[in-house]
């Protein structure tokens, strides 16, 4: 397929629309995920995933595939077996890790008492057509009590018979291992405690720099190759390992002893926005930032696979987008952008070692994931397979960019998913604010929103101020302003969907997790004559609560509780402004019926928000619904955990506000009924 878009005929129908996807689809695993190029571009390494689970391997010139790694025992899948990673240490060989995670429960029931468990993360080293496999650091694998738990660190490409491994000791504390692929003998060149998180390596190996976790706090340290002595570098709260960090290493420089690292400003005197800079290992020093400054956080950087090499720098602004070093780079990536419609984020995933051919992973809010081959020499691209067979763009919801004037007249960015096919008369809404609240939504694949707004619903996700990815300014407007400015903006937006004609003022829910979670119950307190009704996830009833919560990570002076000083409030010295800001403080008066959902191990929010809320409304003699989740915690639910919830949701908004049709031939009739009733 060349960059070029066909003309669709002027005589062309659409096509009927697909029935909406059931609960089941939008939960499904991937058919084919962790797609990896070997050096010479011409194998192509997959995990297959639906009733054949394996890890094949396709020769692109040869058009030929076989499974080279089989994840089924007597016909059936392993249960909990999960194929994560591929990567190719040479044309002929590769390494793939797979994790397994089986808890047993009493009577085999969902929510049964855990009566035992399997857990382990290893590594099989193989040949390309499957022959000579091997299990690297072998052990520990099948013990319930710790279980094995192995990670690549290091592929050494100047080494063509080992990596580097991250495995446990006898002890059960981390140590890295160089291991021969070919023997499985390994030796131990790094040993870690029990804080020690992971390890990171320059570019000829040297391992650099190490994360250790106290629980309340990330700490990243530094060592020169030849030093003995690990030298602070930062303190992060330990949520900055899953989100932007403060300071995040993205990769070696192709220069021993230097790494590249994306720092937030400390203030606007810096910029606005986290910066590509350079870390010095013999010095401990930070370079000026080497890239331009964006209006964007940098996210990642793509690198020669061989040499480390920059190529480009990657950032969200809606979609996931890459800026090449390289002037005929950047503009053939501008092409395809343009020939996916400047609508799709684009991941480089894969590169060969001369960098003709690119893998990418194209994504966006109604095409999940699907895989493409872009060959730089041809200037040609070609479709190889879609993540996801079971759910057709047509079938999906759309997703609209829209903004809106806050009260002060700031724009705020937001996005409106939509039913195919839907009326052009006032939809049923369903707001849904973000978590974080120091997080963002984009214009891409939502599987929550996705499923809600297929159910008949118009949602609307804001991106008000207090998200990040918009820089410093954008982020910290929403500090201490939980229930002022950031929710301001949030009802903002629904009543300009209202004056707008897009939304029905009588059929309006809220619904949203962790921050959007307290964003719901708040809008509930505040608003009650916009929504009939609140769904929280996991989220804050009670500030002082919360604060007292995060002071027990780690003290006054922990990373943790220092953050939400700033975002939230000092409980210290302004008690009644959080007692004010708490949604529970009103449950006298709480109108819109509430659905609480909690993980009953949830170290982030704890569940007495949830549990305290629902005692303060049944005792004002409110309507509200409790739902705890045994063994979940804030995030990465079990999947049967997070579909029941989502299910619980979509049924409760539904009890309250009608949706649309959802099939095409009941949406004319529905909209002229809709109209009729309007005159």
């Amino acid at each position: 397929m060349w960059l070029a878009a066909g003309a669709a005929g002027a005589e062309e129908k659409p096509a009927p629309l697909p029935p909406p996807p059931s609960l089941d689809n939008f939960y499904e695993d991937p058919l084919f995920s962790h797609a990896q190029l070997s050096p010479d571009g011409r194998y192509l390494a997959v995990v297959q995933g639906g009733d054949v689970s394996a890890v094949l391997v396709t020769d692109l010139q040869g058009h030929t595939t076989q499974p080279i790694l089989s994840l089924m025992q007597k016909g059936k899948t392993v249960k909990g077996l999960t194929a994560d990673w591929i990567r190719w240490k040479s044309n002929d060989r590769l390494i793939v890790g797979l994790t397994l995670f089986d808890i047993r429960r009493a009577g085999d029931k969902p929510d049964g008492e855990i009566i035992g468990w399997r857990f382990g993360r290893f590594m099989m080293a193989m040949d390309r057509d499957g022959k000579n496999q091997l299990q690297l650091l072998k052990g520990g694998f099948w013990n319930s009590d710790r279980g094995g738990n192995v990670t690549l660190l290091d592929r050494l490409h100047n080494d063509p018979d080992h990596v580097l491994a991250i495995a446990p000791k006898t002890s059960g504390d981390p140590a890295v291992w160089k291991v021969n692929i070919k023997t499985g003998d390994a030796q131990m060149v790094e040993s870690g405690d029990d804080n020690t998180d992971s390890w990171d390596t320059d570019a000829a190996g040297n391992i650099v720099t190490r994360m250790r976790d106290s629980g309340n706090s990330v700490i990243i340290e530094a060592r020169a190759p030849g030093e003995t002595k690990w030298t602070q570098v930062v303190k992060l709260r330990p949520k900055d390992k899953k989100e932007l960090a403060d300071f995040d290493i993205l990769g070696p420089t192709d220069k021993p002893s230097q790494l590249y690292v994306a720092v937030k400003p400390k203030d606007k005197s810096e910029g606005e926005t986290r910066r590509l800079r350079i870390y010095d290992l013999s010095t401990k020093t930070l370079s000026a930032p080497v890239w331009p400054e964006l209006k964007y956080d940098v996210e990642n950087i793509v690198q020669d696979d061989e040499t480390y090499a920059l190529k480009a720098v990657c950032y969200t602004v809606d979609v996931y987008t890459c800026d090449f070093k390289d002037p005929t780079m950047q503009a053939y990536f501008k092409g395809l952008s343009k020939f996916f419609k400047n609508d799709r984020s684009i991941t480089p995933v894969s590169i060969s070692s001369d960098g003709r051919w690119w893998l990418l992973l194209v994504s966006g809010p109604d095409e999940p994931a699907t895989y493409y081959m872009f060959d730089w020499n041809e200037k040609n691209i070609d479709e190889v397979a879609p993540e996801y067979n079971h759910l057709s763009t047509a079938a999906l919801a759309e997703k609209l960019r829209w903004s809106y004037p806050a009260r002060d007249g700031t724009a705020i960015p937001a996005y409106l998913t939509r039913p195919r096919f839907a009326p052009k008369t006032p939809l049923p809404l369903i707001v849904m604010p973000h978590g974080g609240p120091e997080a963002r939504d984009a214009f891409d694949y939502d599987t929550w929103s996705q499923y809600l707004s297929t159910r008949g619903y118009l949602v609307f996700q804001p991106n008000f101020r207090g998200s990040r990815g918009f820089g410093i300014t954008w982020a910290e407007a929403g500090y201490g302003q939980w229930s002022g400015r950031m929710a301001d903006d949030v009802t903002d937006g629904v009543k300009a969907l209202i004056s707008s004609g897009q939304a029905d003022p009588n059929r309006i829910c809220v619904f949203g997790a962790s921050y959007g979670g307290y964003a719901a119950l708040w809008a509930g307190a505040t608003h009650p004559e916009l929504y009939k009704c609140v769904v929280s996830w996991a989220g804050d009833a009670d500030l002082m609560l919360s604060m007292k919560f995060e002071k027990s990570f780690g003290g006054k002076e922990g990373t943790r509780y220092q953050y939400w000083l700033k975002s939230i409030g000092d409980p210290e010295k302004q008690a009644d402004a959080l007692k004010k800001a708490s949604p529970i403080s009103y449950a006298e008066t709480y109108k819109p019926p509430v659905l609480l959902i909690h993980g009953a191990d949830d170290q982030t929010v704890t569940p007495e928000q949830s549990r305290n809320m629902e005692h303060a409304l049944k005792k004002a003699g409110k309507d509200v619904k409790l739902i705890v989740y045994k063994d979940e915690d804030h995030t990465d639910w079990d999947t049967a955990h997070e579909k029941d919830a989502i299910d619980q949701v979509a049924k409760f908004i539904q009890a309250h506000i009608a949706p649309i049709p959802t099939t095409q031939a009941a949406t004319a009739p529905a909209a002229a009924a809709q109209a009729a009733a309007a005159k």
